[in-house]
């Protein structure tokens, strides 16, 4: 495709060369390029011939699918006979139709395209006597719209399920991103299986039968490459952010944001957007390819502007782009008016402009002298090749099979790699451009962009670490509320569960604030997470907690409370951390949990204490960090006060509790930002009747 264009541009400026002044060698090589764009353009065409040409081997299968004891996972498409539903049949008619009234499938992945007409498919299948019973039958295929599937056995239907993307994601039997459905074979021998199939987008069909563990290892290895592909994208939308605070290149930015639309682009057609972001949505669901791939297509053409300079080159260019996120932005509001399929069907037709396009234009700009364009010709040539491939296959136009399904993966991570390089290959370009003092005037501000996306980046690190959901216990009620002072903080609490049934509860800070000491909170919490769950001593375990981190806290210290709540006591033990309070039913009085210990990374020997206390029924427990009662800088809450506010609240259930409490704290502080990271955990002990739901 590219090939012609090249060999044209490199004889034109060879022959103009002989009339004209010499052009500098470095504006006419294009010797390494040419070569490996032919290389990668007849492997394509010449795997695209031997798929459609090879011979089918899976044809001389018997129609017949045989479930055997040594075979956890089959697949289909070879198996199935398919007929056009124009008719609108129901299942028991289609069991009853002869053999000669459907057409055999030869591909490992059917594909019917684009049909307003349902289609019929039918499996014969022979459990064998050491097969199991149970299996699931897996679409390998996202964007299904309805499928239905009844199983038989002789005349008598076994089951009959639905599923597809026209419902909720909720209704689907299992939480995975394809549609399964369960099947029995509970008897041995002869069973037919038969798929009704209908939908707005293309009636692709990689078909598979497994067993429960052909299932969560084939889940596994998908996941796997797929975490591997978002990474890759994600890793590199991260590192040309970067860049683009360091030099403030518009261009980076741009790519960013196209990464960032390919991505959405890509869970929407993977499935996982429906699965994880719109799941109550089917008709966002039915409209979400389109959309999302028109936004790709204009953030395409916004980086390519600026990547390209098109404006300095050539405004018949321009215009052509323009004219494309016009036809793109327009599709995206089509997508809402007219049906799915017509959207998407306008979508397979257009493709290829923006490719073909991007094509021309980098070689023709990569002809007027601009290097870097280069780079964008020869990521937009095996993208093109590549998402060829795959909407050849995705109409019917040639067989589906592994490597078509997974084209587009290989030329997208091709793009986005080849693209960054050639952003980065922009940098000596952008310094002869820049003049020297400038850029060091603007050190200083990018450093602190750096700082800033650094602590963005430690505070995202720090909150994942933090318990994401309360332990799911029938006997406490759990609530709890966690307030950094700055991007990062070094407070830091968490839960322990004991094989036994205890639950350990530990709550903890850190000297100082930042980064170093958010650094020491996540060690500390990753120390707590590793093994404290195989000591049920409280002292015991944070006298190993301070040995672990005596030599890595670089003169800081760390206060912790570690309890561990039996199911009528309490087990505590205190390092230097502020007394946490207990509040016996309906008592007036609120106990201090004092305990004697040292403070954790000065001294080798802590000489930690433990102690006991009795939790019954309508106890509360709460456990809180310094800055609960330092909150101003001329503001300080005493222990009556605090102790008053607890029991003024003690009819309050925990989260309730939680929510007065905060607000109290801020109208004492004059609802002035707290000067401390404030951590406050409340554990009652459930009564009958309480609701224990955390």
């Amino acid at each position: 495709m590219v090939g012609p264009i090249l060999l044209l541009i490199r004889t034109k400026r060879a022959n103009r060369s002989q009339v004209t002044e010499k052009i500098p060698e470095h504006k006419i090589r294009f010797r390494p390029a040419y070569p490996y764009l032919a290389a990668a353009m007849l492997m394509l065409v010449l795997t695209s011939h031997c798929v459609r040409n090879a011979p089918n081997l899976e044809e001389n299968r018997p129609a017949v699918l045989s479930l055997q004891e040594n075979n956890n996972s089959y697949r289909l498409g070879e198996r199935i006979r398919y007929l056009k539903d124009t008719s609108g049949l129901t299942d028991r008619q289609i069991l009853e139709l002869p053999d000669d009234r459907f057409i055999r499938s030869t591909s490992i992945r059917p594909n019917f395209g684009f049909s307003h007409d349902p289609y019929w498919l039918r499996v014969t299948i022979d459990r064998g006597a050491e097969a199991g019973i149970t299996w699931y039958l897996e679409l390998r295929y996202a964007s299904m719209d309805n499928i239905e599937v009844f199983l038989y056995r002789g005349s008598q239907r076994l089951s009959a399920e639905q599923g597809g993307d026209q419902f909720k994601f909720s209704r689907r039997f299992l939480n995975h991103r394809f549609v399964h459905f369960l099947l029995q074979f509970p008897y041995e021998g002869r069973y037919t299986m038969l798929i009704r199939v209908s939908g707005q987008d293309t009636l692709e069909l990689p078909l598979y039968l497994l067993s429960a563990r052909a299932l969560t290892r084939s889940t596994y290895e998908t996941n796997l490459l797929q975490g591997i592909y978002y990474g890759i994208l994600i890793v590199m939308a991260l590192y040309n952010f970067f860049l683009f605070v360091f030099l403030r290149d518009q261009s980076y930015i741009y790519y960013v944001i196209y990464i960032c639309a390919l991505i959405m682009y890509q869970l929407a057609d993977h499935g996982f957007g429906y699965q994880y972001l719109w799941p109550d949505s089917p008709y966002f669901q039915a409209r979400a390819v389109t959309l999302t791939a028109s936004l790709t297509a204009v953030a395409v053409v916004a980086f390519s502007l600026s990547y390209l300079r098109v404006r300095r080159y050539s405004r018949l260019l321009l215009r052509g782009f323009q004219a494309i996120v016009v036809g793109y932005v327009l599709l995206a509001i089509l997508s809402f008016i007219v049906e799915p399929i017509t959207a998407l069907q306008i979508l397979t037709a257009v493709f290829i402009i923006v490719p073909i396009y991007a094509i021309f234009a980098g070689a023709y700009i990569y002809y007027r002298g601009y290097r870097p364009a280069l780079y964008y010709l020869i990521a937009w040539s095996g993208l093109t090749a590549s998402a060829t491939y795959y909407v050849l296959s995705t109409v019917g136009a040639i067989p589906g099979n592994s490597l078509t399904a997974h084209a587009v993966y290989f030329g997208t991570t091709l793009e986005v790699v080849l693209l960054s390089i050639g952003l980065a290959s922009r940098i000596n370009l952008l310094k002869s451009e820049r003049d020297l003092i400038e850029l060091r005037r603007k050190e200083a501000v990018q450093r602190n962009q750096v700082i800033e996306n650094d602590l963005n980046q430690a505070r995202l690190i720090q909150h994942n670490l933090m318990p994401r959901k309360l332990p799911d216990r029938s006997d406490l009620i759990i609530a709890r509320r966690y307030i950094p002072m700055d991007k990062v903080g070094g407070d830091l609490y968490g839960f322990i569960d004991f094989n036994n049934g205890d639950l350990g509860i530990f709550i903890a800070d850190v000297s100082g604030h930042g980064i170093s000491a958010a650094m020491i909170s996540l060690m500390t919490k990753h120390q707590m997470d590793s093994w404290a769950h195989v000591i049920d001593s409280p002292a015991e375990t944070i006298a190993i907690l301070n040995d672990n981190i005596l030599t890595r806290t670089g003169g800081n210290f760390v206060t912790i409370f570690y309890a561990i709540i039996k199911p009528d006591r309490i087990i505590y033990a205190n390092a230097g951390h502020p007394y946490p309070l207990l509040i016996k039913k309906d008592s007036d009085i609120v106990d201090e949990l004092k305990g004697r210990g040292r403070l954790l990374g000065i001294y080798r020997d802590i000489r930690c204490h433990e102690y006991e206390v009795a939790f019954d029924p309508g106890d509360r427990l709460v456990l809180y960090t310094d800055g609960v009662v330092e909150i101003g800088v001329e503001t300080e809450v005493s222990d009556e006060q605090l102790h008053r506010l607890l029991l003024e609240n003690r009819r309050l259930n925990a989260e309730q509790m939680m929510v007065q409490m905060m607000k109290s704290l801020a109208t004492m502080n004059q609802s002035r930002p707290f000067v401390d990271d404030v951590t406050l955990v409340c554990v009652d002990r459930a009564k009958s009747g309480d609701d224990v739901r955390n």
